[in-house]
């Protein structure tokens, strides 16, 4: 189904956070998408680290998972960093569907990790829920995706000073790679999803903090998408709704998460949007292949306070969508709908208006 295709597939997660610039709350729709990330408070002087996992940590938990799951999940070495340290992925499951999640790949976006390790810890644990999903799909998770730059708290990697989010191949006839392939991280990441060739990907984030559209209301997860469906496959486009509608009926209407769509973006160079498109690798290889995929985006303000529902928003965001593929109930879902979630809105710039949520 989304196989055969001349460009290539280029792995899937995407990771875009792009700010947009609007002149109001009214006027939210003219946008200037640029780089963004997490918000700090003004009166907090820099992000609350205290409750967020480190590498060590992160390995550590993958490790014993790996130990606790009687062999089902298998932690496999991906590659090196720029500055040493082994990136690793959990393999987990049975089945013909393919599924690839990832998350930090904004060192300073922390808690797309901690959701991640949350769903393999339900997998590991058993039962009969996590059996059936595993008989139908198979999963490559990635909780820590740019590991030196986590590490240093900061967007980019650490030795290049390039965003890992521009760093991958596009489509012959597309143009405008920032970076192509500059990291060491990006070229391991690229041969593992070409190997794996998941059908799905996810790519967890962190915006900055917004209002919903028209309205005086924070927002607390958005949607995405990254790319315009002109340049897609009607099928990848299709699926790529349908993820986020499933998501967004799994996690509307829940007291601590207001939910939006993410501004529409076209970047062709993001990991993710490499592989909806099919696009090349490191050394010009095609290998026939696209995923469906998208992103999710928790809102910025990070500190103690909001990490419990942020985590929360994306575990339940995440096991919508892998339901809806393993009881193949996904095609089900009207993609259409994509276009009535909620637009996301203005920036909030001061904790005043919220001063209890970060």
């Amino acid at each position: 189904m989304r196989r055969g295709r001349t460009r290539i597939v280029v792995i899937a997660v995407l990771a875009l956070l792009a700010s947009l610039l609007p002149l109001s709350l009214a006027g939210a729709d003219e946008h200037v998408p640029v780089p963004g990330g997490p918000f700090v408070p003004p009166a907090q002087p820099e992000a609350n680290r205290s409750a967020m996992l480190d590498y060590e940590t992160i390995v550590d938990q993958l490790f014993a998972l790996e130990a606790r799951s009687g062999g089902a999940l298998e932690v496999i070495e991906i590659g090196t960093s720029g500055q040493g340290r082994t990136l690793y992925g959990a393999q987990i499951g049975d089945g013909d569907t393919r599924m690839w999640i990832q998350g930090r790949i904004h060192g300073d976006e922390p808690y797309g990790a901690e959701a991640i390790l949350d769903v393999l810890q339900s997998l590991v644990a058993g039962g009969r829920h996590a059996r059936e999903v595993l008989d139908e799909m198979t999963f490559l998770m990635i909780p820590i995706y740019n590991v030196d730059g986590s590490e240093a708290y900061i967007r980019q990697d650490v030795i290049n000073g390039i965003d890992l989010n521009r760093d991958w191949g596009v489509a012959e006839d597309l143009s405008r790679p920032l970076t192509e392939f500059t990291a060491v991280e990006s070229r391991a990441y690229w041969y593992a999803w070409a190997d794996f060739r998941p059908d799905y990907a996810l790519d967890l984030h962190h915006q900055g903090t917004y209002y919903e559209a028209g309205t005086d209301e924070m927002t607390a997860f958005s949607f995405g998408i990254p790319l315009l469906p002109v340049h897609l496959e009607p099928e990848i486009w299709d699926a790529a709704r349908q993820m986020a509608v499933t998501a967004y009926d799994a996690v509307d209407g829940r007291g601590y998460a207001n939910i939006t769509r993410y501004p529409d973006i076209d970047i062709p160079e993001a990991v993710v949007s490499s592989m909806m498109l099919g696009a090349p690798g490191p050394e010009g290889e095609e290998i026939g292949w696209e995923t469906a995929a998208m992103f999710f985006e928790s809102r910025g303000g990070i500190g103690t306070k909001s990490r419990g529902y942020l985590i929360r928003q994306n575990v339940e965001g995440t096991w919508a969508v892998i339901d809806a593929i393993a009881a193949g109930t996904l095609a089900d879902a009207d993609a259409d709908r994509w276009a009535d979630i909620p637009r996301r809105g203005a920036p909030i710039s001061t904790s005043d208006r919220f001063p209890t949520s970060f």
